[in-house]
């Protein structure tokens, strides 16, 4: 439970926050439109600053200003597809500072690389942004998804899936420390997990060893990190949660 309660202090108490009254609302967010535009949507009644960054972490006051007392509670921004965007959404009157992304990293090969920053937690806070990953598997990826997925500085990157899928198809992901852990394939293709929910109920025991890994690097200097299994669905989703 000590691991636990540490973790929790890491991607919640310590979670980039808003401070204040939550004028910009739960809802706040960032759609994509198309390959070339974001949405940029809030729900606070008062004008806010609508500022940009590279980096999930940039100073208010080393972020780009591109929207000032903007009141319709929607942005569009011109977004370069190769490249990831962050917003910071400022409300003066409460100094509340909400930092927002696009969830799904818009891969033209890939799928559910997404970002599990943004969520809420206590005490008006919110998880970081950029610091944790989920993804399926990556042996399609093409170069411009390798660059896009380079840009996001990963410190580790964790396979949930079997040996087998593994060899049958490898990450393309480079440069990045690979973490995994061996098991077979039987181990959730058996006839007793083919039962609804059985496989499921497997889970507890059969990722425990990979939750291990995955709570050891985010408590050491292991982030931002991603974890998949093929889907991206049904392990990482348990992960995830």
């Amino acid at each position: 439970m000590h691991r636990f309660a540490r973790l929790a202090f890491l991607l919640i108490v310590s979670a980039g926050a808003a401070s204040g009254a939550a004028a910009l609302g739960p809802d706040a967010r960032v759609e994509r439109l198309s390959g070339q535009q974001l949405a940029i949507r809030w729900s606070d009644a008062k004008a806010v600053d609508v500022y940009t960054a590279d980096r999930p972490d940039t100073p208010l006051k080393a972020a780009t200003l591109v929207s000032a007392a903007d009141a319709d509670g929607e942005h569009v921004l011109a977004a370069d597809p190769s490249a990831r965007r962050y917003v910071l959404l400022h409300d003066k009157r409460s100094g509340e500072v909400r930092r927002l992304a696009e969830r799904l990293v818009p891969l033209e090969a890939g799928s559910n690389f997404r970002d599990l920053g943004g969520y809420p937690a206590a005490g008006g806070k919110h998880v970081r942004w950029g610091m944790v990953y989920r993804s399926a598997g990556q042996p399609m990826l093409n170069d411009r998804d390798l660059a896009l997925i380079k840009s996001l500085s990963l410190a580790n990157l964790v396979d949930l899936r079997s040996m087998e899928e593994r060899r049958l198809a490898p990450t393309r992901i480079a440069g990045v420390p690979y973490n995994a852990i061996g098991y077979p394939f039987m181990s959730i293709t058996s006839p007793a997990s083919r039962v609804p929910g059985a496989a499921y109920r497997n889970f507890p025991e059969l990722m425990a060893p990979h939750l291990t890994l995955i709570f050891n690097k985010m408590l050491g200097e292991g982030t931002p990190l991603a974890f998949n299994c093929s889907a991206g669905q049904d392990r990482t989703g348990f992960v995830a949660a």
